[in-house]
């Protein structure tokens, strides 16, 4: 323990640390740049220990001139900076002269700007981050790493917090766009302008397809100008024959094409699925129905219950519900396909017993129709025209 910790009349012990990237400062001229850099010297350390004992009189004097108030605290914390200022700068300070018209001359701005939301207080956390990054690197122990950490904690915090603000206000401004200043809503999304310029001068565009032209006009023989007439095809412009019209027509109705007309109706598969879902949910529901009641029959009869008991009569009340709430469904499904099933179960009936029932009117109809193609019909018109013409 140091014998003079406690003491009043112990001498005052000042330690000052300068990191390693100090004040960086660019001072232009009409020919040079000059960079100005502050890092810490130990060679001089002599020098700087007889500047500052010069300036003991005047830090002694503006410690001895300030009053206990906040504003006499704070001109003395600024007058002993700029001593301190004055004091260090000249040794501590490295300037660099660099030609403006250097190739390689390197910047601390970075090539992209800085976000929107990356106000000031931002670069100030940004800047205590990693002065606490160089300063844990150097000296690797639990307090800088636990520096580290908070520091790091407050820069995220910060900056996530900013750039959400800023994101919610420019989506409520593009959305007050969207209801009030649509121009200004879509020139949000409007990319920019294309640049349309050439590099290519209208006098040689000029040039070079006036000597294309003259170069073309003076091979043109005889033979291109005799050829340059209007083409006709005879092979395209005759007229199509009945026997190419009916094997066009053969070659549609063997690909199926005659049912154009009726795609909309289902399939016999279609129909079939349908009725399966419903015989088997017929079933389902129905079977349980018969089951109880016969339970409840045989037990009756036999003389083991006189009464059926409330779980049978609940059972089946439950299911008797289903049973009414199933023949709703199948009544609404054969109401919505019933026509679709109907027409299909004739076209069966009358394929296998044509004796019994017959098509109706809407079915001969559909039935006439299936021949009928559109060059079938073309033919007609064209055999029409002839007969009208002769």
């Amino acid at each position: 323990m140091d014998f003079n910790m406690w003491s009043d009349h112990a001498p005052v012990r000042l330690t000052l640390e300068i990191a390693d990237t100090g004040i960086q400062t660019f001072n232009s001229s009409d020919d040079n740049i000059f960079h100005s850099t502050y890092r810490w010297d130990p060679d001089k350390i002599t020098e700087m220990k007889t500047s500052l004992i010069s300036h003991m009189d005047t830090m002694s004097s503006n410690v001895e001139q300030m009053v206990c108030t906040e504003q006499s605290i704070e001109n003395t914390v600024i007058k002993l900076t700029e001593t301190l200022n004055t004091v260090f700068k000249p040794f501590c300070e490295k300037r660099y002269c660099i030609k403006r018209n250097a190739t390689n001359i390197k910047s601390n701005k970075n090539s992209l700007p800085n976000k929107p939301w990356f106000d000031d207080r931002c670069k100030e956390l940004y800047y205590i981050y990693h002065c606490n990054i160089r300063r844990f690197n150097r000296n690797r122990n639990n307090l800088n790493r636990q520096i580290l950490i908070e520091s790091k904690k407050n820069y995220k915090s910060y900056e996530n917090r900013v750039k959400r603000n800023y994101l919610r206000y420019e989506g409520n401004q593009i959305d007050y766009w969207r209801k009030h200043n649509p121009k200004q809503f879509f020139d949000v999304f409007k990319k920019g302008k294309k640049n349309t310029n050439c590099n290519l001068k209208s006098s040689d565009f000029y040039n070079h397809f006036k000597n294309l032209t003259a170069e073309t006009s003076s091979n043109i023989t005889d033979d291109v100008e005799a050829d340059n007439q209007e083409c006709v095809y005879n092979e395209l412009d005759a007229s199509i024959t009945q026997e190419e019209g009916m094997e066009a027509s053969k070659r549609k109705l063997r690909l199926g094409h005659h049912r154009s007309k009726n795609r909309l109706v289902p399939s016999y598969g279609t129909v079939a699925g349908l009725l399966t879902a419903v015989s088997i949910t017929f079933i389902f529901l129905h079977t349980p129905i018969h089951i109880f009641k016969l339970k409840v029959i045989i037990e009756t009869i036999t003389g083991k219950y006189k009464v059926a008991s409330v779980t049978d009569l609940t059972i089946g009340n439950v299911f008797q519900v289903m049973y009414y709430l199933n023949s709703s469904v199948n009544f609404l499904v054969y109401y919505i396909c019933g026509n679709n099933f109907r027409r299909v179960f004739k076209e069966v009936l009358c394929k296998n017993i044509s004796c019994c029932v017959c098509p109706g009117e809407d079915d001969e109809d559909r039935l006439s129709d299936a021949g009928t193609t559109e060059l079938t019909i073309i033919l007609e018109k064209s055999d029409a025209g002839s007969e009208k013409s002769r």
